[in-house]
């Protein structure tokens, strides 16, 4: 037997299912990155720059970048902003993601 759920004007079908959780996953694990960034942004001045930079190998750019994801910003919005190449953004935040990654001893 098919499982559906109600919805207005019939029933979902099981490939809109499984899309569904699927993409909620994908915004699950999106929304929580944003957040960590939100609080990266915040937890960031000039008296604590230096200090996260080395914490976190992060260059100046990348804070930048950070920063402007922080405020939900796409990455052709960054390349915009920042007078660069969206590739560069994306390369940028590759960085970010492998200096966010849990470190082994």
């Amino acid at each position: 037997m098919s499982r559906r759920a109600h919805r207005l004007g019939g029933g979902y079908t099981e490939p809109e299912l499984e899309l569904a959780g699927r993409a909620q996953a994908l915004l699950t694990s999106v929304d929580r990155r944003v957040r960590i960034y939100r609080h990266w942004h915040e937890s960031i001045d000039s008296t604590h720059l230096k200090a996260v930079t080395e914490d976190h190998r992060l260059t100046r750019r990348e804070l930048t970048i950070l920063a402007l994801l922080a405020q939900a910003r796409t990455a052709h919005g960054i390349a915009r902003h920042l007078g660069i190449s969206y590739r560069t953004v994306n390369k940028h935040v590759q960085n970010l993601y492998a200096n966010s990654a849990p470190r082994t001893a």
